[in-house]
């Protein structure tokens, strides 16, 4: 959406103008003023209180099951994203162990297809925090 630019009143246009519409000031606004879409001033709101990653991660968490699909999403949620990094919490050692075996690139390429190649380049997955697991051997 492009701003409109702004008509040059003359002196007679914009004494009606005022008349018209009740504006209080004398004098006309300036002819060129640029004025912002909404899209960049709540974008640089967010970004200015450090909002972004929490709407990003709320957007994802919305979209998990679509993204790995009903069974994985039944045991995992999305945690923590910091430096390129998605932390997965997982609600059990077992399907810790699945994920990083056979479901770690299938999940990376789905994230990578929806957000892009950019967004998230590694995943990790951790026990869900406050729940009970046991431990993995090695892998």
């Amino acid at each position: 959406m492009t701003a409109k630019k702004q008509k040059r009143y003359t002196r007679q246009q914009w004494e009606v103008m005022r008349e018209r519409c009740r504006i209080e000031s004398p004098y006309p606004p300036p002819p060129d003023m640029k004025i912002p879409e909404i899209e960049n001033v709540v974008a640089n709101i967010m970004k200015k209180f450090g909002l972004n990653e929490t709407h990003w991660l709320n957007t994802l968490e919305e979209e998990w099951s679509n993204l790995v699909g009903t069974a994985v999403a039944a045991h995992t949620r999305p945690g923590k994203f910091e430096n390129f990094q998605l932390t997965i919490y997982v609600d059990s050692a077992v399907w810790i162990y699945e994920l990083k075996r056979n479901g770690h690139k299938i999940i990376l390429k789905n994230l990578a297809k929806r957000y892009g190649n950019g967004k998230i380049k590694r995943i990790q997955f951790v026990p869900e925090p406050g729940r009970a697991t046991l431990a993995v051997g090695r892998l």
